[in-house]
């Protein structure tokens, strides 16, 4: 494939964004995989044809319908209309779109199998090279890395990706097999460098392996990167005891990858410290009016202070009802609405968003902001009508990179964004007296994250502290109230909102001891969360002391 192709954007992505929706639809279990190669290449100035396919592991399509399905609004099956939506005309308008780009669109499937939608497309070639990112193909190149992952298409896509850099990649199937091939390559004195491994497999899990690589002198300093398609039962916290250099939830990005595998080789780190600063340096290129539906007050903070830097006006709000009438009082470009929040939540938000541009049309672009990492809670956002979804803590890039695809595709734009004036509206932000002074406490707080995630901006930095220390003892007294009325409902709001605040200020311990009471209360393990509460209040009091400290410094 040459490093760079120019054709219709706009008209591919609605052509991969209507295959692929389709398929995830039809598929209830298995998986769904679009690959794309070279077909043709007819001279510089013709340009090249490339051969896109969507392959699903769902239901099917029967032979006798396979032509019916890109007729306007037919419907291959009846039952398949009652388990899903239909495909209707979006097959139809995918056709078109394919046939003014030059290509022709078609399936193959089998009936209970599952199907592959084909096109192609012309593109033109031009001279150039692709895109260098955080860590440089040279960095990598030569580098032997072992993949290991039960499943057969992330091994071929992994494969794929680690030879484009340069490196030299073996996969194996099983954690078994992959102790083998260690102990071969050791044997012929080329080991690997960098082990990429699946955390969820058959027979022995890819948590399993680390334990017993590390309980092996010939294994025990392997860099390992694990790759998981949720942390539900706390991943992050096992690769961190078991001295795993990086954890990367699926879908995994190529430049997150990339970026990840350099970071635990331990090169480039120049890039790697500049990035948050390079990102809050970018403007955007579609400036928006947006509104952040957000209960926590940290978290109001951050995301205005980033968004605003992007060059984007922001209304804010605490709770999803608050949200609604935002959005039926003025025209927003985007919404960025926290999933959990006071009143109403965001999903029942979003639905009520939904149901009224049925009788009004339009549609706003939704996405969804949760601290949820279980792939079934991302479902129910999207499920719930939303567009997308980030995580928070928030990650800077992942949130300027959604931000700015939703904005590209969104074809409503306010035309008086000269100014970045905001309206706040919900709950009053306040600002806490003189800091106390306290002693450090260097274990409490990541300050190294903590200054990535404001990119060194120290105003911003003691901003956010003086905002917790009036906030946190606030979620806490809510937390303790909550506690001695014995409402666990109550407890996992605050704690919840609480664990919010924490996270954004890279305070690990405190982050842990929310999230642990969070959980109790949601079991209903009365016997166990008091200790848990007061657990947490020392952690919040250590945290008091720390960010005390901190903002002297800054």
């Amino acid at each position: 494939m040459p490093p760079v192709i120019v054709g219709d954007a706009v008209r591919l992505r609605q052509i991969v964004t209507n295959l692929v929706g389709n398929a995830v639809k039809f598929t209830e279990r298995g998986e769904v995989v679009l690959t794309a190669e070279l077909e043709a290449v007819d001279g510089p100035a013709a340009g090249v044809f490339v051969h896109f396919a969507v392959r699903d592991t769902g239901i099917g399509i029967p032979s006798d319908k396979q032509e019916l399905i890109f007729d306007a609004f037919a419907q291959a099956d009846s039952s398949a209309t009652r388990s899903h939506t239909g495909t209707g005309l979006g097959l139809t308008i995918s056709k078109r779109l394919v046939g003014l780009m030059g290509g022709r669109l078609w399936v193959e499937s089998i009936e209970g199998q599952g199907s592959t939608f084909h096109f192609t497309s012309r593109f033109v070639t031009r001279a150039g090279s692709e895109p260098v990112d955080d860590a440089t193909v040279e960095d990598l190149r030569g580098v032997a890395v072992l993949v290991v992952d039960d499943n057969g298409t992330n091994r071929l896509i992994l494969h794929e990706m680690l030879t484009s850099w340069g490196m030299r990649p073996a996969a194996v199937a099983a954690a078994r097999d992959a102790i083998a091939a260690m102990e071969a390559a050791e044997n012929r004195g080329t080991p690997f460098r960098l082990l990429l491994v699946d955390g969820y497999m058959p027979e022995m899990n890819g948590f399993e392996l680390v334990e017993t690589l590390r309980a092996n002198p010939r294994f025990a300093s392997a860099t390992i990167v694990m790759l998981t398609s949720a942390d539900s039962d706390g991943g992050a916290e096992r690769c961190h005891k078991l001295g795993v250099a990086a954890h990367l939830l699926k879908p995994i990005k190529s430049r997150e990858l990339r970026t990840a595998i350099a970071r635990a080789l331990g090169q480039s780190p120049a890039a790697s410290a500049a990035q948050p600063s390079d990102i809050l340096a970018v403007r955007s290129a579609h400036p928006a009016r947006l509104l952040l539906a957000e209960d926590n007050l940290v978290n109001q903070k951050l995301a205005i202070a980033v968004l605003e830097r992007w060059g984007h006006s922001i209304e804010v709000v605490g709770d999803g009802r608050a949200a609604l009438s935002a959005v039926a009082r003025e025209r927003f470009n985007l919404v960025l609405m926290d999933v959990q929040m006071p009143t109403m939540d965001g999903l029942r938000a979003t639905m009520e968003i939904r149901a009224g541009e049925e009788h009004t049309g339009g549609h706003v672009p939704i996405i969804a902001m949760t601290a949820h990492t279980m792939a079934g809670d991302r479902e129910r956002c999207l499920d719930a009508g939303m567009d997308g979804y980030v995580g928070k803590p928030f990650d800077l890039e992942e949130l300027f990179t959604v931000l700015e695809s939703h904005l590209e595709r969104s074809a409503v734009r306010l035309s008086s964004l000269g100014s970045t004036k905001r309206t706040v509206r919900g709950p009053a932000r306040q600002r806490s007296g003189e800091s106390r002074p306290a002693a450090p406490l260097q274990d409490v707080v990541d300050s190294a994250a903590l200054m990535n995630a404001v990119a060194s901006d120290r105003k911003l930095l003691r901003e956010l502290i003086e905002l917790f220390r009036q906030e946190g003892p606030r979620r806490l007294a809510e937390v303790r109230s909550a506690l001695a009325l014995g409402d666990l409902g109550g407890v996992e709001t605050a704690a919840h909102s609480l664990k919010g605040s924490v996270g954004s200020l890279k305070a690990k311990r405190s982050y842990e001891a929310a999230e642990i009471v969070e959980t109790l209360a949601r079991r209903n393990s009365m016997n166990e969360i008091q200790a848990a509460c007061a657990a947490l209040e020392q952690e919040i009091a250590h945290l008091q002391q720390a960010l005390a400290t901190f903002a002297g410094a800054a």
